[in-house]
């Protein structure tokens, strides 16, 4: 606990709430800052790193409480097969499968680097549209398509979407089929300060500091295959599944469990 004068600054500590062995399961982290003087000698005592991280904490403090909730609510999926998982929905709720985000519109609330509260064998399709590329890359990424793996049945599909990481390349390269990308992609809704060629490629790889990994065919089918995924293929914009907004320039692959 930290104090400046009479103001509290920041009181961290670990409640015992729903965990094992107190009826129940889950870890709270309260964190409080208040006053606006003591806002001002934050700023003044602390550093920009500090007072990110001590923002860091309290989100991942809220994810915890959202996933171990998630955790708890997936429980009446047990037994069932043939389901069907849209991992990373956000607001794109989709009909007769199981939405998974962080976010309150999702069925179950997941943090997806954890693994799936599911049984193998049990999924007859997983579904991902641009959330890969948020997750890091490579041994995260193993780790997140191997969960899809093991809970795919046999002749399970996975089918994935993700920034097509060869448009920009290529149109920043001058290649004259792909030199519309950067009028489309400000057209789109980059940033306004996305005015030369070059910070529309850093934007396409980072979006400021979301995305952790740009692709292209090659390497999200290597990274498929290496967990264990076959017959991987591209396949077109499916207006009947895949989202409108995401059409131009997105790469969607297909692989199957053995």
């Amino acid at each position: 606990m930290w104090h400046a004068g009479k103001g509290l600054v920041c009181d961290i500590f670990f409640g015992l709430r729903h965990f094992p062995g107190h009826h129940g399961e889950g870890l709270v982290l309260h964190i409080h800052l208040g006053g606006t003087k003591v806002i001002g000698w934050l700023k003044k005592y602390t550093t920009q790193g500090l007072r990110d991280a001590i923002k860091n904490v309290m989100l991942e403090a809220r994810f915890c409480r959202l996933h171990l909730d998630g955790v708890r609510n997936a429980r009446r999926y047990q037994g069932q097969k043939q389901l069907k998982l849209h991992l990373g929905a956000g607001p794109n709720i989709k009909q007769g499968f199981i939405n998974i985000d962080l976010s309150n519109k999702a069925d179950l609330t997941l943090n997806l680097y954890e693994p799936l509260p599911f049984e193998s064998g049990c999924c007859a399709m997983v579904y991902s549209e641009h959330f890969l590329e948020h997750v890091e890359y490579p041994d995260t990424t193993r780790s997140f398509l191997g969960e899809c793996f093991r809970v795919l049945d046999a002749g399970g599909v996975i089918s994935v979407g993700v920034p097509d990481s060869e448009w920009p390349v290529r149109a920043y390269a001058g290649d004259a089929e792909y030199a519309e990308w950067f009028q489309k992609v400000r057209e789109y809704g980059y940033p306004a300060w996305c005015k030369t060629r070059m910070e529309c490629v850093n934007y396409s790889f980072r979006q400021g500091r979301e995305h952790r990994f740009a692709y292209d065919f090659e390497t999200l089918k290597g990274a498929l295959e290496s967990v264990g995924f076959a017959d991987v293929k591209r396949r077109a914009f499916n207006p009947a599944l895949d989202s409108k907004l995401r059409e131009y320039s997105t790469l969607y692959v297909e692989a199957v469990k053995p």
